[in-house]
């Protein structure tokens, strides 16, 4: 949706919006994941979320070859 003639990196749009989300989390949130952390609250490791984030990779995979497979 970037017109042609507008020279911009390509790395601008998404930093841009990885700050924002950052700044709302902190505004939104911080407060209370401190909290959380304080008070003991279960934190989970970088294993726990790459395991996650693979899995929502796999299942996203499998609904687009379900979903193409449908429309052809």
């Amino acid at each position: 949706m970037i017109p042609e003639d507008f020279d911009i990196p390509n790395q601008v749009i998404p930093l841009t919006y990885s700050l924002f989300a950052y700044i709302l989390f902190k505004i939104l949130l911080g407060k209370k994941v401190e909290n959380h952390i304080n008070e003991g609250g279960l934190i989970y490791g970088w294993g726990n979320i790459i395991l996650v984030s693979l899995v929502g990779l796999l299942l996203t995979l499998i609904f687009s070859l379900i979903y193409f497979k449908m429309i052809n």
